[in-house]
């Protein structure tokens, strides 16, 4: 295990220079190649010395593919670097939000219940949407279980908020004012009736 470590280790620090370098041979090939995009004059060449200039010519080109050819290599090499780094990080970002989501069913029991959790979620979504809280970029980009219970225990707080209101105003309670006749006690007469 710890042999493991260290040859990852070793590995992701490989990739660490290999990703600094790359970006500094990319630029000195392309400016070598800029530098053989500017060729001799051939035709002069080929009537001062035919024979010399055909070598010539053959180096020239010979030289040119050889930068082309490394030039690619080092842009394909960047490129598979760049995917590798994205794919390491998607898997890092997948097994976090595993993680998150197995602290969160452990912190919120009640969400072991699939159709309860997502019935909540949809619900806990719509009302930060449509209270302001959060808009759709940052809501999709939650990912820590913390985030997700806060804003869980808000909007239960608020369910209970309006469930409180609307059992006050259902509730029909009368104020009698001193000396009406339905605050008088009621008399023997009125009970005998």
């Amino acid at each position: 295990s710890k042999n493991l470590e260290a040859i990852t280790r070793e590995s992701d620090a490989a990739r660490a220079r290999m990703s600094q370098l790359l970006p500094e041979l990319e630029t000195n090939l392309l400016t070598i190649s800029k530098q053989l995009e500017a060729e001799p004059d051939w035709d002069k060449l080929y009537k001062a010395d035919p024979t010399k200039a055909a070598r010539l010519q053959r180096e020239f080109d010979k030289t040119k593919a050889k930068n082309a050819d490394e030039l690619k290599r080092v842009q394909d090499e960047k490129q598979r670097l760049f995917a590798e780094e994205n794919s390491r990080a998607q898997q890092n970002r997948n097994q976090y939000l595993f993680e998150q989501g197995k602290t969160l069913i452990e912190k919120i029991p009640e969400w072991k219940d699939d159709k309860l959790a997502t019935k909540q979620k949809t619900a806990i979504e719509k009302w930060c949407l449509s209270n302001g809280f959060l808009d759709q970029d940052r809501m999709n980009n939650i990912m820590d279980w913390g985030s997700v219970a806060i804003m869980r225990k808000a909007w239960l707080y608020d369910q209970g908020k309006a469930k409180v209101a609307k059992q006050k105003s259902n509730r029909n309670t009368r104020t009698l004012s001193p000396g009406s006749t339905g605050s008088a006690p009621t008399t023997r007469s009125a009970i005998r009736n």
